[in-house]
Order: structure tokens, then C-alpha cells, then sequence
């Protein structure tokens, strides 16, 4: 029974799904021992990081959401499909798991003994198809093993037959018939293809559009995004009206707030004021919290507000006891001294910048802190940039332009704190460098 009840648990946390299933498939191609510890691990961290990321998302979105309301009269939730599948997973995780396994193989035989030769490869597709299966047949009052039947045969039959439905127009694109979209969001795809023989020459390509150059900015989807969500929030601020807009903005002008807010940035807290973005962002998720502040030293950097003082009024926004700092600063030194005046006040403080890992992790007073995490990217070089460039500037005094060496080995590094009543209880750095068979982990030395 414990065994069973272990293998619950698993199937029914996402992260370790999906490393289970990179796990399954790099033991059955034969990959070394090395390649199957790393190929598991980085899905389960990758995961976990876009999970993190959807708690931003909705952070951010927090304002806007009042600011419509009030305006408007409207109450509506944030739809990411991250946090959506975060709750049918603590609700429905065995039966989000035993469908995405089914319709697998429904769809694997469907694909064998049918015309519709397609196998569904879009993994994270399936995996909210499966969520969204799991929470509609069990709110229809299935249950068991016909809820897991009848969902996993839906998703294994439109896994096949929705790439099919279309195909003549994905064809136009690759010119062959080995390769199909594999998107369960294709339905809109193939509805504006078929609009589109009705207007405008097939011959004319989109790859061919040539875009004005005062209008090229528009090509940037960051950029793009920026400017529509500015548009958004300054309707929903007028809408809801500067008085309401001022009790969110605090000292900000309302409708600058609207336009800083939308900006999806999130920056040094001791940055100057009417600089983009924020510095304090205040998380929930599963029923945890977590505040987090971001600041940027002095020494080396360009100028900016005392982040020792700042860092009091930071505290004051912060809404979670659970708090972590990430002091972006060049000196060891100044980073060193911002933990002890803050040690046993926040749960954790991690340094960033200077780029090489540093061997100092520790918890004291129940404040984890690290001078410097270290950077994730290009390993060869120095501090992730190609050599040539930083050995020329020392030979000649001269200045050259940096570049990242494109082929190179490459690392991967992180802290994971573990929080309880605002300390911090455990600490953990990972690193993940190409070629080495085994992750490098480094525990935290614990002080009173």
C-alpha cells in the first residue's frame, strides 16, 4: 500500500512526470548514464522555473485585474494555463496522469490500425488536454476507471485526428507529408487558412511582406507586447479613475503607474523613481507566499539610491513573511555587509553579478545567504563571454567588442531555499555543466 501510495504521489506532481517520462524515453534510446542524470534532472527543474514564472505572470496581472473591475463592473480571472493546471493537478493529479497515459496509448494505437496515421508530440498540449479532461468529466460525475477511459480516448483520438484535419495546409508550408501541427489550438489555424482562399493572392507570401522601416520595432514581440499591454492598462486606469488608480500606485503619478505596470519588468528596487517596472513582487501559489526584492549595489555600477536604506521601505511591501533578496552588486564585500545588517530579518539573500559561484552558502539566525550564485550560460570562456575579446583588452589595453562563444560548454547553476515561518530551514546550490556526468550539489553550512 505505502508502495502504491509513493507512486500516487509521483504521478500526480507534474515536474516529476515529465522527468519520468525523459527518463523512460533516454533509457530506451540507450543514452550513458551521465546523459540519462542530466536529461531527467534539467525537465524537473525546468518545470518547476515555469511554474515559478506563472506566479509572476499573475502577480503582475493583479492590477490590472482590479482597475477592470472597478472600472468596468467586470469580475474575471487571469486564464495562463500554468496556474489553471496547478489547480486541477492538486484536485485531479492521479486522473491528469492515468489520462495523459491512456490517450497515449490510444493514441499510439490509433495511429497503428487506423488512417490517421499521426502521433501527438507536443507534450505540454497533452498534458493541459488532460487537465482540462479530468476536471470537465469529473465536474459530469465520472469517476475511475471511466473517467481515465473515456478522457484518455478523447485526447488519444483528437491527438490523431486534429492534425489531420488540416494537413492539406501544413503541407503547403513543408512540402511533404512527414510532418504535421501538433497543437490543439490548430482548429483556429486551419479555420483562417480556409478564410484565406477567399481573399488575396496564395501566391503572395507573409516572408515577402516588406515592413516599412519606422514600423520594424513592431517585428519584436517584446516590444509589440509592451505597447499593447500600455494600451490596456491606460483604458483600464481611465476607466477605474485616478482616486481608485492612487490606491495602487501609492506616490506615482495613476497614470504612469498604468504605463510602468504594464511593462512585464521587473528591476532594482533603488532604481530612481519613473523607472520601468518594479522591485517588490509579492507571489501565491498552492496556498504558499513568497515576497521577493530585487537591488543593485553600488560599487562599479551606475549610480542608483542607497540600497541599504531602501531595502527598509522594500520590507514594509512585502506582504509574505517568506522573503528572499537578490542583491545585484559587484563587490563581495558590500554584498557580505548587506547580509549581516539584514541577517535573521529575511529568509534569504542571494547574490548575483559578479558571475562565478562562490563557495559560501550558508544559514545563519535563519537567513540563508551566497555571495554570488553564479551565471548560467557559456562555461568556456571568461565569465560567459569568448575569450579572444577579454584577452585582447588585457594585451593591449584596448577595448573590443564581447561576444558569447555559440559553441561551447554550458552551465547551469541555482539555489533552492526552503522557507518555514519566514526562515530559512534548508539551502541547496545545483550546478549542471556539459560533459560532467553528474550534477554538483553544494549544501548550505548551518550557524545558530
Amino acid at each position: 500500500m505505502e508502495i502504491l501510495e509513493f507512486l500516487r504521489d509521483v504521478l500526480s506532481q507534474p515536474a516529476l512526470l515529465i522527468g519520468l517520462m525523459s527518463f523512460i524515453g533516454l533509457v530506451a534510446l540507450g543514452r550513458p548514464a551521465h546523459k540519462i542524470m542530466t536529461g531527467t534532472l534539467k525537465p524537473i527543474l525546468g518545470y518547476l522555473m515555469l511554474s515559478a514564472g506563472a506566479g509572476v505572470i499573475v502577480a503582475n496581472l493583479d492590477p490590472l485585474g482590479k482597475m477592470i473591475e472597478t472600472g468596468f463592473h467586470i469580475t474575471g480571472v487571469v486564464p495562463n494555463n500554468e496556474a489553471v493546471t496547478s489547480v486541477a493537478q492538486k484536485m485531479l493529479g492521479v486522473e491528469t496522469m492515468s489520462i495523459l497515459v491512456a490517450g497515449l496509448f490510444f493514441n499510439l494505437a490509433i495511429a497503428r490500425f487506423t488512417k490517421y496515421k499521426y502521433v501527438f508530440l507536443t507534450g505540454h498540449h497533452s498534458f493541459f488536454m488532460a487537465c482540462l479532461l479530468s476536471a470537465v468529466l469529473g465536474a459530469s460525475g465520472f469517476s475511475g476507471t471511466q473517467l481515465v477511459l473515456i478522457g484518455g480516448f478523447i485526447l488519444g483520438a483528437w491527438s490523431s485526428i486534429s492534425p489531420a484535419i488540416g494537413q492539406h495546409y501544413t503541407m503547403k508550408v513543408t512540402e511533404g507529408d512527414e510532418i504535421a501541427m501538433g497543437h490543439f489550438g490548430s482548429l483556429g489555424y486551419y479555420i483562417s487558412a480556409w478564410a484565406g482562399k477567399f481573399a488575396g493572392n496564395p501566391a503572395d507570401s507573409t516572408e515577402k511582406i516588406e515592413i516599412p522601416e519606422k514600423w520594424g520595432f513592431l517585428r519584436d514581440t517584446t516590444v509589440s507586447t509592451a505597447l499593447t499591454m500600455m494600451v490596456i492598462y491606460l483604458i483600464a486606469a481611465i476607466a477605474a479613475g485616478p482616486a481608485y488608480v492612487a490606491t495602487l500606485s501609492g506616490s506615482m503619478s495613476p497614470f504612469l503607474f498604468a504605463l510602468m505596470d504594464a511593462l512585464p519588468i521587473i528591476r532594482p528596487y533603488n532604481h530612481f523613481a519613473g523607472t520601468a517596472g518594479r522591485g517588490a513582487i509579492n507571489l501565491n501559489k498552492d496556498g504558499k507566499s513568497l515576497s521577493v526584492v530585487n537591488l543593485m549595489g553600488h560599487y562599479g555600477l551606475p549610480h542608483t539610491n542607497n540600497a541599504f536604506l531602501e531595502a527598509e521601505r522594500a520590507l514594509k511591501e512585502c506582504e509574505s513573511e517568506n522573503i528572499l533578496i537578490d542583491f545585484h552588486a559587484e563587490a563581495t564585500s558590500e554584498k557580505n555587509a548587506f547580509f549581516r545588517l539584514f541577517c535573521g530579518r529575511v529568509g534569504a539573500i542571494a547574490g548575483t553579478h559578479t558571475h562565478v559561484g562562490t563557495d559560501d552558502l550558508q544559514i545563519v539566525s535563519g537567513t540563508a545567504y551566497v555571495s554570488d550564485v553564479g551565471l548560467s550560460g557559456a562555461f568556456d570562456g571568461v565569465i560567459g563571454m569568448d575569450a579572444e575579446a577579454p584577452v585582447k583588452s588585457f594585451l593591449t589595453g584596448l577595448k573590443h567588442s564581447f561576444k558569447v562563444n555559440e559553441k561551447c560548454r554550458r552551465i547551469f547553476q541555482m539555489v533552492v531555499f526552503e522557507f518555514d515561518g519566514g526562515r530559512c530551514t534548508d539551502a541547496f546550490k545545483i550546478r549542471v555543466i556539459d560533459g560532467v556526468g553528474e550534477p554538483l550539489v553544494q549544501r548550505a553550512v548551518k550557524f545558530a
